[in-house]
């Protein structure tokens, strides 16, 4: 009864509030208990709240900040945020943004000779319903980082700071657009804050650490899209739709449907070959765009839109190019960089090519959708992708939509899960068929790359390596007869090891996929648009200054999620394992562990380690956090065969319960049961380089 009468109070107390998720609602009543209730609660107390924490003086000026931009009607002002005073409160308040920053500075110490390289993207975000016929909340935002980082950091969304936020309207009513917003922040970092970042940024923190700054513009990475419209490319509408390139020209396909992708339809790219291709210079652009700059005056407007067109550049007065202030900081060829993740899995070269492979295996099984969903269904994933259907992707609703589109619809994180299984149905069925064998050793070229892509960031593939495999399956696609499919984001391939080699990174915009989620869920539950950007740059701030404080330590080792105290019982066992007596107030558990270049690691997954030369397979039982130091109780498993070709192996679960350092466990990895406690198993690139 007396269960049942906490039950009716807690549910009473849930449909008093306003709405807000069962998850949320125990948190808050979780920090309560902890930390206990807040002397001010009225909704005036935490609008106060947050403008104390914004209007904090910094030596770089106010978090808030006006920009001044060129309408189309006349001048416009923006709110925006500053971010050199957004990268000093970040570190001056101490924590984990602070201990992060003062690791990588001494790494990579800053200097004027050898100034930190800032990196900037630019997105455009769909709050609600991305089909509304009008969408008044649509916004583009602008996130910083630094190359020298890394590129384990940059992968999360915490290394990214996010800058501005502007409704997708008001870009629309500005001369030059998102170009011309671009143009106004590089300022801001160099030019019109009367402080000039190059000649360094003195940052401090509460806790008296301190840093010298310096800062360089070091490259722009965005989907194509974006850099089409900040660098006014014709694109598709021009003669040559690669600016990096003078001799790639435009070109229609007879196979492609128009519409294809968003960002060429219809046309395919010739596959020259790297020695073949002539490229463009920071020099050969800015000409055109002085050239373009004096025709504007003297053309008639259809002898200067041909102009464009042969030029492959639009003219715009108010754009990142045309700014003479701009001439020696934007260098458009050398700070252009292609994202690998829309050029591989968004309406990319996987999905075409996943699409040809269906189209040619179909040929010899009918049912070959079926086959494959069945394959897939015999295959665990990691905790971390568990909710991912692959065997829907094989549907028959599925097969129409890609027939209809010529091209394998899914996901990006639908794609990087189900080319590994795909890849090994064709190594394992399909090639020791001996037919479509041209059609097969593509798609397996493709799934190496992917793999590599997805290894870049641990510095394991040298540029020489991508290099030679996007030449591979390059001329892999051409023997297969896929040519008059190969859009242009099959030619961005062979400017990938370019990018590696002079940024010596390269960064996928997944983790800004990931970052929108913050700045939807602040945009979704904001209706006044008048005031609309204002409040999500100051409601984003602020949540990215919480966060970077408490941001734990996880630059180098494994960290605990949801953890909780350890049992008595618990307890017992694991001071028995170490053999010691254990302080319980130190000893926490888990069943997800954060490994700081692999992701989530959960229990029951199957992990691959690192404890000796050989490669060893354990399933994961229970994670525990003593003291700071994490170790993850493991039922070992022993090698039966592996094919280091094909990365499979085969290994007995012998049932033998070890305790190992976590910081040994390399990554998770997919699997299927054998039955008689054997499990077959994918091991991943990094493993086996």
């Amino acid at each position: 009864m007396e269960s049942e009468h906490k039950l009716r109070k807690l549910e009473q107390f849930r449909r008093r509030v306003p709405h807000a998720s069962e998850s949320a609602l125990s948190a808050i009543i979780k920090d309560i208990r902890v930390h206990g209730i807040p002397e001010l609660h009225l909704r005036k107390d935490f609008y106060n709240a947050k403008l104390n924490q914004i209007g904090a003086p910094t030596p770089y000026g106010p978090l808030n900040m006006e920009i001044n931009v060129q309408g189309r009607k006349g001048p416009m002002t923006l709110h925006n945020l500053n971010p050199l005073a957004m990268l000093y409160k970040a570190y001056h308040q101490g924590g984990g943004f602070t201990n992060m920053m003062d690791h990588r500075h001494s790494c990579q110490p800053s200097s004027p000779g050898r100034p930190w390289k800032l990196i900037l993207y630019a997105d455009e975000i769909t709050p609600g319903n991305p089909l509304a016929t009008e969408n008044k909340r649509k916004c583009w935002a602008v996130y910083a980082s630094f190359v020298e980082l890394g590129g384990i950091l940059l992968q999360k969304e915490t290394s990214w700071l996010c800058i501005s936020i502007q409704r997708s309207s008001v870009i629309d009513k500005m001369e030059a657009g998102i170009s011309q917003l671009m143009k106004e922040i590089v300022k801001i970092f160099f030019i019109s804050l009367d402080f000039d970042s190059r000649a360094g940024l003195r940052l401090s923190s509460s806790t008296g650490s301190s840093c010298m700054l310096y800062l360089d513009l070091g490259f722009f990475i965005q989907d194509g899209a974006a850099h089409k419209l900040m660098w006014h490319m014709k694109g598709e509408s021009g003669f040559r739709f690669c600016s990096l390139c003078l001799n790639v020209i435009s070109r229609r396909s007879k196979v492609v449907q128009d519409g294809l992708l968003d960002d060429f339809p219809g046309l395919v790219c010739e596959n020259i070959s790297n020695e073949n291709l002539v490229f463009a210079t920071d020099q050969d652009v800015r000409a055109t765009q002085l050239r373009l700059r004096a025709a504007s005056a003297t053309h008639t407007k259809a002898n200067f839109d041909m102009l464009q067109k042969a030029t492959s550049f639009n003219y715009e007065p108010h754009g990142i190019l045309q700014d003479d202030e701009l001439f020696d900081i934007v260098k458009p060829i050398s700070q252009y960089c292609h994202d690998p993740m829309h050029c591989l899995v968004v309406g990319g070269v996987f999905n075409t090519c996943m699409f040809l492979l269906l189209s040619a295996l179909k040929k010899l099984w009918s049912n070959i959708y079926e086959r494959l969903s069945d394959y897939c269904k015999s295959f665990k994933f990691p905790g971390r992708v568990s909710n991912i259907s692959l065997q829907s992707l094989f549907s028959k609703k599925r097969e129409a939509s890609n027939n209809e589109n010529c091209s394998f619809k899914c996901t990006a994180s639908e794609a990087l899960s189900v080319y590994v299984l795909v890849a090994l149905f064709v190594a394992n069925v399909v090639i020791s068929s001996g037919n479509c064998m041209s059609e097969s050793k593509a798609f397996l070229a493709l799934a190496d790359l992917i793999d590599m892509f997805q290894i870049i960031p641990l510095g394991k593939i040298l540029p020489a390596d991508l290099h030679g495999k996007v030449n591979q399956f390059l001329d892999l696609c051409c023997s297969a007869g896929w040519h008059e499919f190969m859009h242009p984001k099959f030619h961005w391939l062979r400017h990938m090891h370019e990018h590696l080699n002079k940024f010596g990174i390269l960064p996928s915009c997944f983790t800004h996929e990931r970052k929108h989620k913050l700045i939807k869920r602040y945009m979704t539950n904001i209706f006044n648009t008048r005031s609309y950007e204002t409040s999500i740059l100051q409601e984003v701030a602020c949540h990215e200054l919480a966060d970077l404080q408490i941001l734990p330590d996880s630059n180098h080792k494994p960290v605990l999620l949801e953890q909780r105290q350890a049992s008595a019982k618990l307890l017992v066992c694991f001071s028995g394992l170490l053999d010691q007596q254990l302080d319980g107030s130190l000893c926490f558990t888990s069943a997800v562990l954060c490994l700081p270049t692999a992701g989530r690691c959960y229990k029951n997954d199957i992990v691959i380690l690192c404890c000796s030369n050989d490669l060893d397979a354990a399933k994961i039982l229970f994670h525990v956090n003593y003291d700071g130091v994490c170790y993850s109780f493991v039922s070992m498993m022993e090698m039966v065969s592996f094919d280091r070709s094909l990365g499979i192996g085969v290994w007995n679960d012998v049932g033998t319960n070890v305790l190992i350092r976590s910081a040994d466990i390399v990554c998770s990895c997919i699997y299927a049961e054998l039955g008689h406690s054997k499990f077959r198993v994918l091991v991943p690139l990094r493993c086996r380089c």
